[in-house]
């Protein structure tokens, strides 16, 4: 079953995302922001999917996306789905599969997984 690491700083976007991946049938875990997220990685290989929120204390998802597309890992090349309430410009430089702006349709986010997890979806 493929793993998804859902990183938001915000506790009840975070676990209403995450109930919504596991009633899709997904294996999720969870990160409040993008330090949290690199530690998880580093001691959890697997992750299929990486979601994470763009504005977040201490390490970003800008940061986060960054750090990981630049890293020498394994998940350096996993799908980042970004999402936000303001999704600016800036976005359009860093190496994401795909946005969604907050708040979000579950159909929508449904839809953008299983396209970027085709092997074992639900």
């Amino acid at each position: 079953m493929p793993k998804i690491l859902v990183v938001d700083d915000e506790r009840d976007p975070r676990e209403m995302t995450v109930m919504a991946l596991e009633r899709f049938g997904y294996e999720v875990a969870s990160a409040h922001d993008g330090g949290d997220a690199l530690r998880y990685l580093e001691s959890n290989p697997g992750i299929a999917l990486i979601i994470t929120d763009l504005r977040m204390p201490g390490v970003d998802g800008l940061q986060l996306i960054s750090l990981i597309r630049a890293s020498e890992e394994d998940w350096k090349t996993t799908p980042i789905i970004l999402i936000s309430g303001t999704l600016f410009e800036a976005t359009a430089e860093i190496e994401v599969n795909g946005m969604l702006p907050k708040p979000f349709r579950l159909g929508a986010l449904r839809e953008m997984v299983r396209e970027l997890i085709k092997d074992g979806a639900p």
